[in-house]
């Protein structure tokens, strides 16, 4: 070597290192493939792209260099001339002319090793010359078990984590051509994966970002099944789209919990439940029978109710809604309530009961009225094909399918008492005063009497509404009125006739 004006013309090399973490294994590996033959082989592990050289320098005089100098080194395939394939400069620490540098330290050294190379030092912008050819020992790496390691392509130990760099090669366990990132067949009874786990923790963890994080298909028996889980069987949280997915039947033998933690039933569900399936005739479908020659089983549906421990506190219970869906340009849809029916001839269809807490005496029926102030309270007209009105004690009214509306009669010693003949003044009875007019609702032309006018004479003849107004004259007791003005004008009939007689007998 030459270096010029104040050193020696030739650098002594005393040694020249390529440093590799040693590979250890018992079968082949080529880049793209892990072959793995024999006995248990260890996983290749990194390997740094560094090596180590070490010299002797002096100067014109024989004198070693005791000085820090910067080198540069550079790394050629052919022995002058030529572009450097990779160069790196460093400041050299020189005591007593040795000197020892790590190349690869400032600019890493990726050369594949695969050919003859030629290591050039430039210092104090002198070329040394000749170039200096690598010796085995820097390729003493380039093995054929390192083949794989150095391709970038393989399984690599850092020793803290086994990795496969290649980013686009699969894994296959059980078969030749994997086609996911991680592909295991099997044929035997088997499980082709088995994780335990013990402790707390989590045996098995997927996240993804924007994928399905588990996707299972399955033609045989259990797609997915976890056992002797104390705490989660399985866990998902997704803040994305679905949590799970499942097209096919699912059986869940133990309580189901929808936002609920501790399930009480079969399926608990805390918050609301929406139907919304197109093609469904029904959107809800509930039958619990024990087989043939057994009774049916009630379905009961409850709105919310309150209660305390000591009873001390009182709030209204939850109602029930039914509401039929609303129709654009189109009738609503009705809401139905049907008692059950049968399949034999001679069973009578079921009853249908509108009644309060299970009892028929408790709770007011509104049809059009918020709140109801009688059993039955109906803003608007009602079209019966015959009714009966069954009261306790009292004579019972029935409007027949005929539209012939009749009243039982009752003994009078049944239900009545203070019985008196009814008196009246046959004058006021003839003072009321018919009239035509329309309903301000409808406009329906209608004939009556106006309930103001009726009190002023016969107050008890008169039904008032909740404020105290008159709302309606009780037609049916008005009969009983004109029936004693027709007794009354009767009488006086037969006394003009007693004395009409008895003049025709006076002028004979």
């Amino acid at each position: 070597m030459r270096y010029n004006n104040r050193f020696l013309r030739n650098l002594v090399a005393v040694c020249f290192i390529a440093i590799f973490t040693s590979i250890v294994a018992v079968g082949t590996v080529k880049a793209g493939n892990l072959k793995i033959e024999g006995g248990s082989p260890g996983i290749i592990t990194s390997v740094p792209r560094t090596m180590t050289y070490q010299g002797i320098l002096k100067d014109s005089e024989g004198n070693p260099i005791n000085e820090d100098l910067p080198v540069v080194f550079k790394i050629y395939s052919i022995d002058s001339g030529d572009i450097p394939l990779w160069e790196e400069i460093q400041d050299v620490e020189f005591v007593d002319g040795y000197f020892t540098v790590e190349l690869g330290t400032a600019n890493p050294l990726n050369l594949p090793f695969d050919e003859d190379y030629w290591l050039e030092l430039v210092v104090g912008g002198d070329i040394l010359s000749p170039r200096q050819k690598l010796n085995m020992s820097a390729y003493s790496a380039r093995t054929d078990t390192s083949d794989y390691a150095f391709s970038g392509g393989g399984w690599v130990d850092d020793g803290t984590v086994v990795r496969l760099e290649n980013s686009n090669d699969y894994v296959g366990i059980g078969t030749a051509s994997p086609t996911n990132k991680v592909h295991i067949v099997g044929s035997d009874s088997a499980p082709l994966l088995n994780v335990e786990k013990i402790g707390p923790g989590r045996g098995v963890q997927v996240s993804t970002s924007s994928a399905c994080a588990l996707w299972v298909e399955n033609s045989g028996n259990h797609g997915l099944r976890v056992t002797n889980a104390n705490g989660d069987g399985i866990h998902v949280e997704n803040a994305g789209n679905w949590a799970g997915y499942f097209n096919g039947t699912g059986y869940f033998r133990d309580n189901v919990g929808i936002g609920a933690l501790n399930p009480q039933e079969k399926l608990e569900l805390a918050g609301n439940l929406r139907f919304t399936e197109e093609d469904l005739t029904r959107s809800i479908y509930v039958e619990k029978s024990d087989g043939i020659n057994e009774p049916g089983h009630d379905l009961e549906i409850y709105a919310g109710e309150y209660s305390d421990a000591g009873g001390l506190e009182t709030k209204d219970g939850g109602d029930l809604i039914l509401h039929g869906g609303k129709g654009y340009g189109f009738a609503g849809g009705d809401v139905y309530i049907y008692g059950g029916g049968s399949d034999i001839t001679f069973s009578p269809i079921g009853d249908v009961i509108i009644a309060h807490n299970g009892e028929a005496s408790g709770g007011d029926v509104g049809i059009g009225v918020d709140a109801p102030t009688e059993k039955l309270d109906v803003e608007g007209t009602i079209r019966l094909r015959g009714i009966s009105f069954t009261m306790s004690d009292l004579a019972n009214v029935v409007v027949d399918n005929n539209g012939v509306l009749w009243k039982e009669s009752v003994p009078v010693g049944g239900t009545k008492e203070n019985v008196k003949n009814l008196e009246i003044n046959p004058q006021k009875v003839l003072s009321l005063q018919p009239v035509k007019f329309n309903w301000q609702k409808t406009g329906d032309e209608d004939v009556g009497l106006v309930a103001e006018d009726v009190e002023k004479t016969f107050p008890e003849l008169v039904s008032h509404d909740n404020n105290g107004k008159p709302a309606f004259v009780k037609y049916d007791k008005l009969v009983l009125y004109l029936l004693e003005l027709t007794k009354a004008q009767q009488q006086q009939i037969s006394l003009l006739e007693s004395r009409i007689v008895e003049l025709e007998n006076n002028i004979r």
